[in-house]
């Protein structure tokens, strides 16, 4: 029984390694068996997440970008410092008060009621005009100088442009012509003691200080060339009408300038004693119908 069972191992096993051997010597074909599925891929698309927006009217969900209280509007805003619609704080420059006092203009109507020769073209079409201008191009140089030299009284302003405007015949020279003396000229026709400190006011680097020692009475004498190089520095619109003023604010003999006593609105005396006493000038009752005629028109 023992043998039998043995025997019939021994088979079993024989033939377990008989088909063993066979399998290893004839493979198995591949070309008819279905291809292998591709791996998955390691990164898998996870869709986005979808926050849900969190309702208006949830006040548990307040908006991150409002950050005003709204108990205090405004309150959390910095452009919104300084309330300017708050009449108790204005701006700081409303709270500079100026110290520089308002000046009078002249404007081209009251040059041509009050100096009429100069209206239009004036007298520039003269074969004699040297150094011509019509009110239409005075008004400008004339409220230059007014704001320069801060001349803020209207008896001064009719003053000087009443004195002006009788020396240049109503604009028409800047420099004498009749006398042909040397160095005079401006509007306000000033004799060369006066030019000469008024060039180097104005030009101290091409006025030299010798050159205030110059004399000469007529054309022909040596220094009456360079005495009217002097001139002609302040011979240009604004130089010229700016003369009258420069002079009643640096020049005229005694306190013009912004005196009460002196120089008051529409008062002629006062305009006389200017000329001849202040200015030195010869008196003229020609000046009397000018400055009436420059006083009513500045009115």
């Amino acid at each position: 029984m023992r043998f039998g069972v043995t025997l019939i191992a021994l088979c079993v096993l024989a033939h377990v390694g008989l088909a063993t051997k066979c399998a290893t010597k004839a493979p198995v074909p591949t070309d008819n068996l279905p291809a292998s599925p591709d791996p998955p891929s390691e990164t898998t698309s996870t869709p986005p997440a979808v926050e849900n927006p969190a309702s208006p009217e949830d006040p548990a969900s307040p908006d991150d970008n409002n950050t005003e209280d709204p108990a205090n509007p405004g309150e959390n805003d910095p452009g919104n410092d300084t309330n300017l619609d708050d009449p108790a704080s204005p701006p700081e420059e409303d709270k500079q008060e100026s110290t520089t006092p308002d000046v009078l203009k002249v404007t081209a109507d009251q040059l041509d009621k009050g100096v009429p020769k100069g209206k239009g073209e004036g007298q520039c079409g003269a074969s004699d005009a040297e150094g011509c201008v019509p009110n239409s191009k005075a008004v400008d140089p004339i409220n230059k100088a007014i704001a320069k030299y801060k001349i803020t009284r209207r008896g001064e302003i009719v003053a000087v442009l009443a004195l002006m405007a009788f020396e240049s015949d109503s604009w028409k020279y800047n420099i004498n012509i009749s006398k042909h003396q040397p160095g005079q000229g401006t509007m306000a026709m000033m004799m060369y003691p006066s030019i000469y400190p008024y060039a180097k006011y104005l030009y101290p680097n091409k006025v030299k200080d010798e050159w205030a020692k110059l004399d000469a009475e007529t054309e022909s004498d040596p220094d009456s060339s360079k005495m009217n190089e002097v001139r002609a520095l302040v011979l240009g619109d604004d130089d010229s009408f700016g003369a009258g003023f420069w002079f009643l604010t640096n020049r005229v003999e005694g306190d013009y300038h912004n005196n009460e006593k002196k120089l008051r609105d529409g008062n002629f005396e006062d305009f006389k004693t200017y000329c001849t006493e202040g200015v030195q000038a010869g008196w003229d009752d020609g000046r009397k119908t000018v400055w009436d005629s420059i006083n009513s028109a500045l009115k």
